[in-house]
């Protein structure tokens, strides 16, 4: 899930380092599918695409898109992210790329299905995006319902109030079972993930994790999430050093009288 991250991301070259985890035929298969497309070279498109795909491309549905909808000149094509589909011997990925054209963004799917020497593509989806996808999944603090902000200060706080509490174990004297307070420190209770982008989110009140919530990204093409939790961990060391800080005093005579 969601780590604490920095608020801003170093987005040179992203692209190329993503590509770079992927087989290279992989990415050099499916760039010269997309950029034959744009070129209107169906017969090229035809010849690699599987029997479900092929009469898409052979037919008006890809054409029409790509005269009527894609008009102008050709900007930029992007190659957004790949996900993995299945694992074994055989490739299946689908690969995603943002094209841009004047005031236009479409967002192309493919899936490419094989082995790497003879590649196919299985899948294909054309849907308008109504900016880049950097521009929508971008993190901004404007424009957002209240309740946006109280949960974004509260994991601030709340992350915030953790190191605060792990600063405090470590100064206090607990003997040997110090170190599994340290520990327990860390474990959170409950997860509200809200996505900021498209405000969707999530309850789980049925989990215990180790990372008390975070903000953060799964990719710089990707929506940003604040990840809340109840730092668990964090309010029972305060209530044991509070008990340490304060011992009961011993028992008197009188006192086990009176209760007598």
């Amino acid at each position: 899930m969601l780590t604490v991250v920095g608020m801003f991301i170093i987005s040179c070259g992203v692209e190329e380092y993503y590509e770079n985890l992927l087989p290279q035929s992989e990415v050099d298969f499916s760039r010269k599918y997309i950029h034959r497309l744009l070129l209107k070279d169906f017969e090229y498109a035809k010849s690699v695409s599987d029997s479900f795909v092929s009469p898409l491309v052979a037919g008006n549905q890809v054409l029409r898109v790509i005269d009527t909808l894609m008009v102008g000149d050709h900007i930029s094509t992007l190659h957004l992210k790949s996900l993995p589909l299945a694992y074994g011997e055989e490739i299946h990925r689908q690969y995603l790329f943002e094209i841009h054209y004047p005031y236009q963004w479409w967002i192309i799917s493919i899936v490419v299905f094989g082995e790497s020497d003879h590649l196919t593509v299985s899948g294909f989806n054309i849907t308008k995006a109504a900016s880049s996808q950097l521009e929508l999944t971008r993190f901004f603090l404007n424009k957002r319902p209240f309740y946006f902000y109280v949960l974004l200060m509260y994991q601030i706080l709340a992350t915030i109030f953790v190191f605060v509490t792990l600063i405090l174990a470590f100064k206090t004297k607990m003997g040997q079972r110090k170190w599994l307070w340290i520990l327990l420190i860390f474990i959170a209770y409950g997860q509200y993930t809200l996505n900021w982008t498209t405000g969707e989110y999530t309850l789980n009140l049925l989990i215990l994790k180790t990372i008390p919530g975070g903000i953060g990204t799964t990719g710089i093409y990707d929506p940003w999430y604040v990840d809340t939790m109840l730092p668990i961990g964090a309010i029972l060391f305060w209530v044991k050093w509070y008990k340490l800080r304060n011992p009961r005093p011993p028992a008197t005579e009188e006192d086990t009288e009176s209760n007598a």
